[in-house]
């Protein structure tokens, strides 16, 4: 178990759909709690660099690791595919992708798509995609994960 502090997030998360086994992840209360923070402050309308930026500014005092724009190798049948990495949003303690979109975002319509992709050509089985334009706070975040079976990674 880890180090890090319960957080507990805004009520209005909490009819997000997550598994028993995270709703009381202390990185996840952390990263509800920066959403939280970054949708209220910010509000809609900007660009996805300007919330990717406010996110990683209130995760850095939280001691939880993070990376922005990490530059991820894929994988298919557990082999590396020569030359070719993906770059989502930010990786969250080495378990979460986190892909930020906002309405004017290149690939905003088929940010699902990207994620479900990105999920399973890499290391990772879970995410979240935000989506800062949404209009209320409960309707920012949207966890998504696979079954690693039914990944190109060793199957």
């Amino acid at each position: 178990m880890s180090s890090f502090p319960l957080v507990t997030w805004p009520v209005k998360f909490l009819p997000m759909h997550l598994p028993d086994s995270l709703k009381h992840d202390p990185f996840i209360g952390h990263l509800l709690a920066a959403i939280a923070e970054v949708y209220s402050k910010l509000g809609p309308g900007l660009l996805v660099d300007a919330y990717r930026e406010a996110l990683s500014m209130e995760l850095r005092p939280t001691g939880i690791p993070f990376q922005i724009k990490p530059r991820l190798q894929a994988f298919y049948h557990a082999l590396p595919v020569e030359g070719y990495f993906f770059i989502p949003d930010l990786t969250i303690a080495n378990r979460f992708l986190v892909e930020v979109r906002t309405e004017d975002s290149r690939r905003a319509k088929d940010i699902r798509r990207y994620m479900k992709t990105y999920l399973k050509m890499s290391a990772f089985t879970q995410g979240f995609i935000l989506d800062f334009d949404a209009p209320s706070l409960g309707s920012v975040a949207e966890y998504m994960t696979i079954e690693r079976s039914h990944t190109l990674l060793g199957g």
